[in-house]
């Protein structure tokens, strides 16, 4: 076996066919994984799109995506930037899987020193747990701990009855609201859905993901099957709760879902979720990922729990390999805006200054 680096941007090269090839038919694969993904975050025009790739003579047996993000104060390696976790190592053998980490993760440290790259961050995975082969085979500076929530689709659901005979009325009560679902590839409501999401968000003083996200989600993620949007209706058809999932092999992740203060009183988000839960049971998805929630038995984690949902841990695993004076010497806030929606560097190496 051998280890390649990989430009993703020629869809019709050979290998990258394979690469399409083997993200479809791996089950680790998530959509972070998918070049369709790749093709969200590149069209933003500050990323550049690399992957690494294990080969058996013709056969990919492993990959790994690989974001290069070049700011003021040096290059950075990201598995996956912006919001939507995981991304890391997915392989087809497992009985091999050792082999092929050890291969991936030497090509991706040659990778950033040829690039002379600050440290570089990949995301472990919580549904194929992996964090020892990091550990074992990459040696990274910094771990971060994190957790997603999500709900085993192959397993009937494990909530309680109080929960049952909320969602039943909840749904009663969006049913004599005239409330209505919808799916659809319409710009128009999908800037619609944004302003709502863009409101709420500013309300609880928080940056809305980017516009530009989702439109180019519609553009390469809808028309290839790996992303859906979903929208609640009222009677007026005005929408007012919406919700982005994006799905490869068994993962369908809930993106994002959002919807104004009154999208939990009035049944609007139990409809929607109770909908998207139904659509992913019957195409045969067997993870619901909400991904996170903080804090631990906040609003947003309990409503997810009630669905019968359970953690998974997973990890930001970091290596360094130059001084990291440049940041660490000024103030963290403005790392977070010369490097938005990308991960630099733990906290913690900031409050060791």
């Amino acid at each position: 076996m051998k280890a390649e680096r990989v430009d993703i941007k020629n869809a019709l090269d050979a290998r990258n066919v394979r690469c399409l090839k083997f993200l479809d038919n791996t089950p680790g694969a998530c959509f972070q994984h998918t070049t369709e993904w790749g093709k969200v975050i590149t069209s933003l025009g500050h990323d550049e799109f690399w992957a690494i790739t294990v080969e058996r003579g013709q056969d990919i047996v492993g990959f790994m995506p690989v974001y290069l993000f070049t700011g003021p104060r040096g290059s950075i390696l990201n598995s996956i930037p912006y919001p939507g976790p995981l991304g890391g190592v997915v392989t087809a053998a497992s009985y091999e899987r050792e082999s092929i980490y050890s291969l991936a993760l030497d090509k991706l440290d040659q990778f950033a020193k040829e690039l002379g790259c600050v440290a570089a961050t990949i995301i472990s995975s919580p549904f194929h747990p992996d964090d020892e082969l990091y550990r074992l085979h990459w040696n990274p500076t910094a771990e971060l701990p994190n957790y997603t929530l999500c709900i085993d689709l192959t397993k009937p659901q494990e909530t309680n009855s109080h929960f049952r005979n909320n969602l039943n009325r909840m749904l009663k009560k969006a049913q004599s609201n005239g409330f209505v679902v919808d799916s659809n590839t319409s710009l128009g409501d999908l800037t619609e859905w944004y302003g709502i999401h863009k409101a709420r968000h500013e309300h609880l003083g928080l940056d809305p993901i980017l516009f530009e996200i989702f439109s180019g989600a519609l553009t390469y993620m809808v028309s290839a099957d790996k992303g859906k949007f979903f929208y609640i209706k009222n009677t007026e058809n005005k929408i007012v709760v919406g919700c982005f999932v994006a799905y490869n092999n068994q993962v369908v992740d809930t993106y994002l879902y959002s919807g104004d203060v009154n999208a939990y009183k009035n049944g609007a988000m139990y409809l929607l979720i109770s909908s998207i839960l139904e659509w992913a049971k019957n195409k045969g998805y067997k993870i619901f990922n909400w991904e996170s929630s903080k804090p631990r038995f906040g609003g947003p984690y309990n409503f997810k729990m009630q669905w019968g949902s359970k953690e998974l841990p997973y990890y930001f695993f970091t290596k360094v390999y130059s001084n990291t004076n440049r940041f660490t010497s000024v103030p963290l806030e403005q790392i977070k805006e010369e490097y938005k929606w990308h991960f630099v560097l733990p906290y913690s190496m900031f409050e060791q200054k």
